[in-house]
């Protein structure tokens, strides 16, 4: 009888299991979390820093805007002009003796848009050319005290009739102004109902050819500072042929 040695017979060991144990993986994300959150951090505040810089270039791009216009049309103020060319068709003859005096006459003009009673107008050119002041406005016809003679000739029958010069309270003066000798007391600058119609620290006020295309107009700003950071107005107003009340 054969008799066999017995074997002993191990089972294969398993291959040891690699990677993080539960706390490194804890550490690791928490780890992660803290860098992601700096870099999130870091991302909102120049996020906040590119609209306050775009916040502040707009603000100073209205700023230059609105001084540039500002400074245009306080160059503007005052300026007198006419809508349109404007020819008077009536003669005017001066009678021999009377060019001290004068002759008051109501004379037909092309238009007298732009106009107003009492406004002095420049008629005709070269030698005879005269400066008038109108009164009796109609949509046609003027009347004027003329010192010149004004006739008929061969090739005129119409002569020119312009503005020349300005308004001198173009920027309407300040609610009290010295209206006379330095060192008086100021005196207040009222319209004919006793309002006071001045410009103030807060609010200024022009009027004349202000867009150069022969429309006169009323600009009035107004700084607003009951809130902050506060607001400028722009107000425009066409003025009218029988003028306007500031």
């Amino acid at each position: 009888m054969q008799l066999e040695r017995s074997r002993k017979v191990l089972a294969p060991r398993g291959h040891r299991q690699g990677g993080f144990t539960l706390i490194e993986m804890l550490i690791a994300m928490m780890i992660l979390l803290a860098v992601a959150g700096i870099v999130m951090s870091g991302m909102v505040q120049m996020m906040f820093v590119q609209g306050s810089v775009a916040n502040r270039s707009e603000m100073h791009s209205s700023v230059r805007s609105a001084t540039e216009l500002l400074q245009q049309e306080i160059g503007q103020a005052g300026r007198a002009t006419l809508p349109a060319p404007v020819t008077m068709s009536t003669p005017v003859v001066i009678p021999p003796g009377t060019q001290g005096t004068g002759v008051t006459q109501t004379v037909s003009v092309s238009s007298t848009t732009g106009m107003f009673n009492g406004e002095y107008l420049v008629v005709d050119t070269g030698a005879d050319q005269e400066t008038v002041q109108i009164s009796g406005l109609t949509p046609t016809t003027f009347t004027a005290t003329f010192y010149y003679s004004h006739p008929t000739v061969v090739g005129a029958t119409s002569w020119p009739v312009t503005v020349q010069g300005a308004f001198i309270t173009g920027i309407v003066p300040p609610d009290k102004v010295n209206t006379s000798v330095a060192g008086l007391p100021l005196v207040p600058n009222t319209n004919a109902s006793g309002v006071l119609v001045g410009s103030t620290g807060t609010k200024l006020k022009l009027y004349g050819d202000i867009n150069g295309d022969g429309n006169m107009v009323y600009i009035e700003y107004t700084c607003d500072t009951s809130i902050v950071p506060g607001n400028l107005y722009r107000n425009v107003i066409p003025v009218p042929a029988e003028g306007v009340t500031i």
